[in-house]
């Protein structure tokens, strides 16, 4: 990649659903300055289509092929989420563009 860089921010909700993130290379940050939304931080690509991510609760079951990318620590400690990309989310479990 030739030129400047840019570092994205985008946020997945936490409820349930696998959230479109385009452009993003392999996030390197998660953060949490409240309980919901995860913050999510990676190199901007635009060479790179839309990857999909979801934010997933301690004890709360992961499907099989999720990919675990990180965990925040959340609420000063109330929460740990943890987020997961998925390449091929089931339609059904997908949210809006």
């Amino acid at each position: 990649m030739s030129g400047p860089q840019t570092i994205d921010l985008n946020e997945v909700p936490v409820d349930g659903l696998w959230h479109p993130v385009k452009h993003a290379s392999t996030p390197f940050f998660i953060a949490a300055r409240r309980s919901d939304p995860v913050e999510l931080y990676s190199w901007h690509r635009p060479d790179l289509g839309v990857r999909w991510f979801r934010v997933f609760d301690t004890t709360e079951p992961i499907p099989d092929g999720a990919k675990y990318v990180d965990s925040v620590i959340t609420n000063g400690g109330l929460y740990v989420r943890h987020l997961f990309e998925d390449r091929n989310p089931p339609a059904d479990e997908r949210a809006a563009p």
